[in-house]
Formats: structure tokens, sequence, C-alpha cells
């Protein structure tokens, strides 16, 4: 077989310089054979093979055989390629003693290995520091390298495809000095299932970045990898690498140090941790089996690797082996199997009574999904496909592993904390490696003095990033059977005033509608959701016009009342300009609007969608399954909501207690006006605020017009509340700027965010396709923050008023300018 394997490579290589006739290729090929077989006889160990081909045909079926019983080395001396990896090779410019002082200080992951080598520590290191430079004025100054799988390629491969490559491309990250990054949309994100550590490499990538980056052509052989690499006038090379041994005989063949498999505990720890959802499944069944990480061996089957189906009793026989080949790993057990088989799982589960030693598996009413093979992966969630990464983390945790066929087994021992503890069962059927039950009552593999869980805490979202950057947001989405306290999405910063939920205003019938709600979203799936009706408040890249902030989300009430009187589930959904998570997001304990991924494909198209109320309302009422609104309504919906006899509250009295039900400031926007609120020092409820709609209907106003009405907007203000002080804001710079003048000049208590352009206008934003979420931040800041004022004046438009309802109290306010009308207020009251 190594002989076939030499030969088969040797051969393509002298096939690429010389154009060798049938005859000559076929004398030159068994003079080889003869010679290579006589070299390996000499030297049965096999020390000295040299190293084999990436995509060799002849050995497909011996390759693991020959790899768990040979040790490979590439003859050559190391000294004498030259190949070894330094640290001086990656970076030109050395890390200064204070930039590394800055690094240890934050206790990074790899700053505590004794394994992983120094070059990639320094390119650990030099990673985090490029991440905090990236920002999307800046990020075509960096170069990257991508590992990607994305819903329109043809073919990804499995869990273990995609990621065990990790160590090589990392080794040509540094070389490169590219920023790696990873990013899955098929069949759902890579953060559904694994995150970045507390302490570890962020390889998320940021959303605004994403269309710039992965689209377009991708490598995914290895010579092209390596071509593709060295050029220095590539942004982006996008990796899509399948490679039956990982990459790790190239990657040994070039670093000098720790091998390939000695560097993937450490390696891995730093990459990932398992997202809070896998994590508790992960912990519940270790604790149902009475397991704990480091004591006990795994038995990994692949029992139908590249095919559909094997006859159940050859299943059977060769799951029965591989249990006993792990008992000869860890005769006292416990043993944890796992197969991509039921049939075999069924096997050990029935039979586990009657072995000797313990025998735990988990019993499923179906086989693990294979993230390439899964048929109608584009309507399934991502929950359909934990079983995968539950028994990747199960095999990880143990001692010893066994495995055969496939990467997957494999792959879980290199991620173990003892990859040195394992036996190879057999490729293919006919060559399964026989083994007995064991005698001995000793295990061959120590026990580990220390048992490094991976559970490691997930770093945090990326919203807490500089906020002079964008948000680097493309976090996982609530997912069939999650609860919202475990969603990664959710772990957020809250502020203050947002972390309890107001019940004083809410009617009961409001308070059972949200009860419904979180129980019949929870118990959506993939098979169950035609079960439930539907009213979805949409605006789409396609829809002509969804109007500002205030026309989309102040209808609330009234689009509250018609789901809960309908029985429909009431869902969100904004692409344009972006997702209203970037902004907004549901608070714990609140109303989830979110659409789970799965069921995006399912409702965002299905049925009509309707503008107006006298339409809306029919539509609502009747057995269509989704109803769409795109609602606009000068009144938005007040009247209808105030003229029903059974809601016990008015739709202005219950606004500011149900919005706190619906929404919460997403991370960034939280943090801008915390900081901003601090800096300025207010106080949620005592201070009022003043709103000028410079531009409402119009382009432009005359400048000494727009300077007056503003200063006559914070006189109003003072007016309400004498002394200050005065939160003001305007859809245009220019009023914000005078007023700073102005307040200076006269020392008036006036503050204000600073704008280097016109706060955008959601449906009006010029080029907003080359928009990045934080562009529209100020929006939201300025409306959170004239919400929290006690008294309003506003003016033209919905956006003021809508910051009064948000208010704490509506009935202080003056609406100073409306209809080309304008009240005079006197000049700015101190007392």
């Amino acid at each position: 077989a190594s002989a076939l394997t030499i030969l088969d490579q040797t051969m393509k290589r002298i096939n690429r310089f010389f154009n060798l006739k049938s005859c000559q290729y076929i004398f030159l090929a068994l003079t080889l054979l003869h010679i290579v077989a006589l070299f390996i006889l000499q030297d049965k160990q096999g020390s000295e093979i040299y190293s084999f081909a990436e995509n060799n045909v002849i050995a497909t079926g011996l390759r693991e055989f020959i790899f768990s019983n040979v040790t490979f080395e590439s003859p050559r001396s190391r000294n004498e390629t030259n190949k070894a990896l330094k640290s001086s090779d990656i970076f030109q410019r050395s890390i200064s003693s204070e930039e590394k002082d800055d690094f240890s200080s934050k206790n990074y992951i790899w700053e505590e290995s004794n394994i992983l080598p120094q070059w990639m520590k320094d390119y650990f290191a030099w990673h985090s520091e490029q991440r905090q430079k990236l920002n999307k004025n800046n990020w075509k100054d960096f170069k990257f390298l991508v590992m990607r799988c994305l819903a329109t390629d043809s073919k990804c491969g499995g869990t273990a495809d995609r990621i065990k490559t990790v160590p090589y491309v990392l080794y040509w990250a540094a070389k490169t000095k590219r920023i790696l990054m990873i990013h899955w949309s098929r069949p759902a994100l890579l953060e559904e299932f694994l995150l970045p550590p507390e302490g570890g490499i962020d390889w998320r990538l940021p959303s605004w970045l994403v269309e710039d980056i992965v689209h377009g052509r991708y490598v995914a052989n290895i010579e092209k990898f390596e071509r593709f690499l060295k050029m220095d006038d590539v942004i982006a090379v996008r990796s899509k690498l399948q490679s039956y041994n990982g990459g790790s005989i190239f990657y040994n063949e070039r670093v000098d140090g720790p091998r390939f498999e000695e560097v993937y505990h450490d390696l891995w720890k730093t990459f990932f941790t398992p997202s809070p959802p896998l994590q508790k499944i992960i912990s519940e069944h270790m604790t149902r089996f009475g397991i704990s990480a480091g004591t006990y061996a795994s038995a990994h089957l692949r029992g139908l690797y590249a095919i559909t189906d094997r006859k159940p009793n050859t299943l059977r026989r060769m799951a029965e082996n591989a249990v006993k080949c792990a008992s000869n790993l860890r005769p006292e057990g416990p043993i944890y199997f796992a197969s991509d088989s039921k049939v075999a799982v069924d096997h050990i589960v029935s039979v586990a009574h009657r072995i000797p030693i313990k025998i735990v598996a988990i019993e499923r009413d179906y086989e693990p999904l294979h993230l390439e093979k899964a048929t109608g992966w584009e309507n399934r969630s991502a929950s359909e496909y934990y079983d995968t990464f539950v028994d990747l983390y199960l095999i990880a945790m143990s001692n010893c592993v066994t495995y055969n066929m496939g990467g997957y087994g494999q792959w879980g021992l290199w991620i173990s904390q003892n990859s040195s503890c394992f036996k190879f069962h057999g490729e293919r059927t006919k060559l399964t490696i026989h083994c007995d039950w064991s005698t001995s009552s000793k295990s061959i593999a120590k026990e580990p003095e220390s048992v490094r869980t991976p559970f490691l805490p997930p770093m945090g979202t990326r919203f807490e990033e500089n906020i002079g950057n964008d948000p680097l947001h493309s976090g996982p989405s609530i997912e069939e059977g999650e609860k919202e306290d475990t969603s990664v999405l959710h772990s957020v910063i809250k502020m203050n005033n947002y972390t309890s939920l107001p019940s004083q205003n809410i009617p009961q019938w409001m308070r059972d509608y949200f009860l419904w709600h979180s129980q019949t979203k929870e118990a959506l799936t993939t098979k169950n959701w035609k079960n439930t009706k539907y009213l979805l408040m949409q605006c789409r890249h396609s829809d002509p016009q969804c109007g500002g902030v205030s026309d989309r989300l102040r209808p609330m009430p009234f689009m509250i009342l018609i789901a809960a009187r309908s029985q429909r589930l009431l869902l969100i959904q904004w692409t344009k300009p972006f997702p209203l998570e970037e902004f907004l997001i549901p608070p714990t304990g609140g109303l989830n609007w979110t659409i789970p991924n799965w069921l995006v494909p399912h409702v965002e198209n299905s049925g009509r969608s309707f503008f107006g109320q006298e339409k809306l309302l029919p539509a609502v009422s009747g057995d269509q399954l989704v109803a769409r609104a795109r609602y606009q309504s000068n009144n938005h919906g007040s009247v209808y909501f105030n003229n029903q006899t059974d809601t016990h509250v008015s739709f202005e009295s219950v606004y500011h207690d149900l919005f706190k039900y619906l929404f919460e400031p997403s991370p960034p926007v939280s943090k801008m006006i915390t900081q901003k609120m601090n800096q300025m020092q207010l106080s949620p409820g005592e201070y009022s605020a003043a709103h000028f709609r410079v531009l409402y209907g119009r382009e432009s106003r005359p400048v000494e017009e727009t300077k007056r009405v503003a200063i006559n907007a914070i006189n109003c203000a003072s007016e309400l509340r004498p002394g200050g002080p005065v939160y003001f804001a305007a859809d245009h710079k220019v009023a914000v700027d005078h007023i700073q003048e102005y307040s200076k000049q006269h020392n008036l208590p006036v503050v204000f965010l600073e704008h280097a352009e016109d706060p955008l206008h959601l449906d009006l934003a010029r080029n907003w396709t080359e928009r990045s979420p934080s562009d529209y931040y100020a929006t939201f800041v300025d409306l959170l923050i004239l919400g929290q004022s006690r008294c309003l004046a506003y003016s033209n438009g919905g956006y003021g008023t809508f910051g009064l309802l948000l208010g704490f109290n509506a009935s202080c306010s003056v609406r100073y300018f409306a209809k080309r009308i304008i009240k005079s207020c006197p000049k700015w009251i101190d007392k």
C-alpha cells in the first residue's frame, strides 16, 4: 500500500515534465514500484517514507490503515530544506515589549500554552491587533484569508473537512500576513455551533465586510491555495480546502517544532468554544451518563462513509468491534459510543447491559445530519445540526479514542487532550482491524493531572468593540428549542433603565398575548410551522417605500392588538437599510419578534403585502397563513386602537411601557447612549428635550430660518422645564452646529450629539446600499435620548412625536412648529 501511494505521487510528478509513451510509463512505474517496495521491506517501521500525494486515487482505501501504524517523516533534512517557520519570517517588524506586555495583561489563551510555537503566538497577537484596527474605511489596507462555505457553493464537505485544516491554513495566514477569518452560510452560520472563546482569536467576519470579501473565486486544493496566497495584489484569498489529512503532512514538512497533531488541542481552544445551547446539551448528557472530561474512552464508527446504506448485521458487527477496541485502551471504562448510523447506536444500547464495562450512547430517533449531505438544508434550523457537534465534543473530551474511516473520529482525537492514546479499527468493511474485549484491568493511558474543559466562555459580542468602528455583528439568531437567555445574540450590554420590564400600564389581554407568543414561537419547528398564522411587519430591499423609523415602529400597539385578536405570531423583518436587530433587539423576558433563520424563506415572500389599514384588517382576520404588512398611516393606528372598547388603555398611555416589552437598544447603540448621557451628565427623566425636523417634506431650508427656529425650540423646552438641561436633536447638521455655538455664547445647559453629516433617514438616505449600520446609529441614539426626557418640544413629522410617546410624561410637551406655523416661545427661562 505504501509503495503504491509513493508510486502514484511520483508518477504524477514525472508526467508533468515528460510526455511518456504508454510502454515507457508502465516500465518506469514497475521499476519504481520494485525499488520502493524493497526500500519499505528493508525498513519495516516505515520511518523514512516520503510524503504522500494529497489527492491519490490508488491508496484511498488504505490510507487510514497505514497512518494508524506508520509514522511518516520526510527523508530530507528540515535544516537543509530551510522550511522551518520562525517569527521573523512572518513579521517584518518585531512586536515591541510594550505591546507584548499589553497582550499578556489581557490573559490571552495562547499565552497559557506550553505547546504552541512562538511564531503562532506572535501571529495571534498580530491578528488581534489588526482586528482592532479594521473598519469599513480602511479594510482594503489589509489582506485576508477566508475559510468559507456559502449557500451557493456546490460542495464544502462535512464538519471535519471544513475545519480540521485550521493549523495548515493558519501557517499560511501567518506566512503571508493575512487576517484569518471563517464564514459559513450553509447550512447555517458557524457561530450557531462554535464561537471564539474569551481571550482567543476572533475569526468572525464583520457583517459589513461579508459582501466584499466572501464572494468570488475560491481555491480548493493545496497547490492552487499556496500559489494564490503568495500573490500580494490579492486582497482576499477564499479557501474551501479539502484534504483527507487536514493538511497535516504539508504542515509537518514546513514547520519546525511541535507537529500538527501535537498543537491541535491548544490551537482549537484558542479558536473555538461551543455556543451556549451546545454547552448546555453536552453538559446535560455528561451528567446523565455520569462521565467527566478525561475520565472515559470513546469509540466512533463511521458506518455510512461514502454510502447511504449498509447491511444491518455488518453495522452491528462493526459497532461491537469499535467498542472492543476502545476497551483495549481503557479496560475499566466507561466508553462513549457515537456513530452516523442509527442501527449501530441502537445495537450498542441494546447490548450494553451484557457488556462487562459501562457503555453509554445518545439514543436518537434519527441519524445525525451530515453538514454537506443533509437534504432540504435550506429549510432546516441550526439546532437540527447540534448532534454533529455534541458527538464531536464528547469524543474530544475523552482520554482515548478509537475511530475508523473518514475524518470525523480522527478529528475528535486531535481536539482531545491526549492525542497519543488511540486505535484505528479499520478502513472499509473488509479491512476491519479486529479487537477482543481487554483482559487487562489497567488503562494504557495515564489519567490527566488536570483536565482543561473546552467550555470556555464565548468572546463578548462584537458589538462591544470600539464604537468608532462598525459593529462586527453576524451572530446567530434564536432557533427552535432555544431559550432567550442562552442566545448568543442576546448576551448583550443593557442600559440600566431597560433591565426590568414594567407592567403597570400593560393590560391583561396584552400580557396573555405575550405569553401565547412566547410559547408558540418556542414550539415552532420545520415540521409544524404551518399550524400557526403570522403577521409579518416587513421592509425589504425591493420595497420602494417603508417610511422612517417612526412610520415603521410607532404602530406597535395597533399591530399587537390585531395580532392578538387574530391569534397571529407577530414578527418583524427588515433588510432595508439593515436588519432592525442592528439597532434594536428584543429584551430578555419581552416579546421576541425576530424570525428564526429556517423560517425566513417560508414567510418573507408568502402571500400579499398590505400598505393600508382598510386592506390589512380583512387580511389579518382571514385564513391567509402569512399577512405581510408595510403599514403606513398618519395616525399610526392610534385612532383604531383608541376606538376599541375592550383595550382598557389608550394608545398613548400604553406606549412607554409597551416599547420596553418589545425593544432595547442593540449593544453598540446602548453603548453610545450610555457614553453620551454620562458625558452630558443627563439622567433619565431629569431633563427636557427639543427636536427640530428641519427637512420635513423638503430638501433644504434657508440657513437663517433654520437657526431662528432652532433657538425657538430650546426656548420652548426651557419653558416646559426651566433651567435645563435640554437635549437638542435635529435632522440637519446646520441646526445642531448653530445650537452648539449659541449655547456656548449664552452659557446655556444645552447638550447634543455632534454629527459629521446629517442624521440619516431610514428611507431617504442617499447611497444607502453602500452604507454600514453604524451610519444610522445617530438616528436611534437621538430617538432614545429624546425618549428618556421628562418634557419635549417638537415640530413637524412623526419623529419628535415618537420620542414623546417613549418619554416619561407625554402631557409635558409643546408642538412649536406645525404646518408652517411657528409657536413663538419666550427667551430661555432659567427658573
